[in-house]
């Protein structure tokens, strides 16, 4: 079946795709005589994929389409905000392939294998670095949706189109965008027991520190709704932080990670005292 029409669903099919690529990979490529740069090499084709997908899906959130048509062509709008079904859709998809605790999830043995060319290391003052920075990728990954979906000029649109939506009383507001993403971001929160995973701590704080500049507006970028969900966001999760450290069961990296959340939005409600 074509999915070019559906370009989520292309894209989730796409993902899983790569997954099963990954898993099979060393099995299909690590045969004697073949050199494991060309395993790293189809290891980056399957990263091309996650940043191809973000980039597209991302768009849908806060959407809008645009008809060059004529007046008189046809009874359809020369702007139709994308449906409200669709954003929430591209929202899970991210959440699923991007966000989710289990979306990227690579055995020690492959990642000690994804080894370069060597000549491409070699520098006249020194050697780069010879291993792939998974975290850092993955951050790059993940920062792309954040800052897409965050972007000033998407949340402007997102409110601008709750009016171009008339009465339909399934809107898509500024209020669900920032609430579906603290929720789905900070999902441990719910379940006081479960620790915080590398990937994850890193998405934490992007979003802790996307949040913080959205409340400090210094640049006056943001629309107003889109300030006090953004402090009202930081307070509640201020409030979860809080009673979260106190759980003797999460590990060391949890418990830190989450003290330093805590700093951040103090610092953060500090400076916003000053400049105020």
């Amino acid at each position: 079946r074509d999915l070019t029409s559906n370009p989520i669903e292309y894209f989730d099919k796409q993902l899983i795709l790569v997954n099963d690529l990954w898993s099979h990979l060393l099995n299909n490529f690590e045969n004697d005589g073949e050199r494991y740069p060309k395993i790293r090499r189809i290891f980056y084709n399957g990263l091309y994929e996650y940043f191809k997908a973000t980039r597209n899906i991302a768009k849908f959130i806060g959407g809008i389409e645009h008809s060059r048509h004529h007046v008189g062509d046809t009874n359809k709008m020369p702007l139709n905000v994308v449906s409200s079904d669709q954003q929430r859709k591209a929202l899970m998809f991210l959440n699923k392939n991007i966000f989710s605790e289990d979306a990227f999830n690579f055995s020690a043995e492959l990642l000690n294998k994804l080894a370069p060319e060597r000549y491409a290391t070699m520098r006249r003052w020194g050697v780069r670095n010879l291993d792939l920075s998974i975290h850092n990728t993955v951050l790059q990954i993940q920062k792309i949706a954040l800052y897409k979906v965050f972007n000033p000029t998407i949340l402007q649109r997102i409110q601008d189109n709750e009016i171009r939506m008339g009465n339909n009383q399934n809107k898509f507001t500024l209020n669900e965008l920032f609430g579906t993403l603290t929720t789905v971001i900070w999902k441990e929160l719910e379940n006081n027991n479960e620790d915080v995973n590398s990937f994850r701590r890193n998405l934490q704080k992007e979003h802790l520190d996307i949040l913080v500049y959205i409340m400090l507006d210094k640049n006056n970028q943001f629309p107003n709704d889109a300030i006090a969900f953004s402090r009202e966001n930081l307070r509640k999760l201020s409030a979860k932080l809080h009673f979260s450290i106190n759980n003797d069961s999460l590990d060391e990296y949890t418990i830190y990670h989450y003290l330093e959340c805590i700093n951040k939005i103090e610092s953060a409600h500090q400076a916003q005292t000053i400049l105020n």
